[in-house]
């Protein structure tokens, strides 16, 4: 029940903020705590903050608020639909990813028409794909044929080095080696696209 502000932490990183997980979250989830406010808590409390932020001025700027939800359809991820301008779909070809993208995208639609009529649809993006395997290959093909224009370029392949880089919480762009560098380079270009999408 704390002020979003207060629960902000810095990081090691320059201009880079976090707002941790907690395992109150899971009864929010489950539906056995009452969420205040709804659907519409997490969009009332950004707002407050970034009232706050413009009454500051200044290095009290942030330019992004990235917000990342587990891999279901629930009252967290509509709370976050709800609280976005942009949402960005990842397409993971395995666990099942390629039979729920319809869901997710209907639901992203259902966030738009109830709470969220601005919510944008930014985009798709192959997630943790093997590009040897004919399967994934065949998903991203499929994707491909369906969503057309709403599927990125970039594809994010699978690598054990992102992995380590969230275990170690250390940024893919601040680790130290040749395999790294690739994949962080990925997701350079991953966001080059986004600001290109979003104008």
């Amino acid at each position: 029940d704390s002020a979003i502000e207060d629960a902000i932490l810095p990081t090691d990183f320059e201009n880079l903020f976090v707002i941790p997980a907690d395992d109150g979250l899971k009864g929010i989830k489950s539906g056995q705590t009452q969420l205040e406010g709804g659907e519409l808590r997490l969009r009332s409390c950004l707002m407050r903050l970034s009232s706050m932020l413009d009454q500051l001025g200044g290095s009290s700027r942030i330019d992004w608020i990235l917000i990342d939800t587990p891999p279901s359809l629930d009252r967290l991820t509509m709370n976050a639909l709800a609280a976005s301008d942009y949402v960005l779909v990842p397409v993971d070809p395995g666990a099942g990813g390629r039979g729920a993208l319809g869901d997710t995208i209907e639901y992203v639609y259902s966030a738009r028409k109830w709470y969220n009529p601005t919510l944008q649809l930014v985009g798709l993006v192959i997630n943790n794909t093997d590009p040897r395997t004919i399967y994934d290959q065949t998903t991203e093909q499929l994707v491909r044929e369906i969503y057309g224009d709403l599927v990125f370029d970039i594809v994010i392949t699978a690598s054990v080095r992102v992995r380590e880089s969230a275990e170690s919480r250390v940024p893919l762009v601040f680790c130290d080696s040749n395999e790294f560098v690739r994949y962080a380079n990925m997701y350079r270009a991953l966001r080059d696209e986004v600001l290109q999408r979003v104008g």
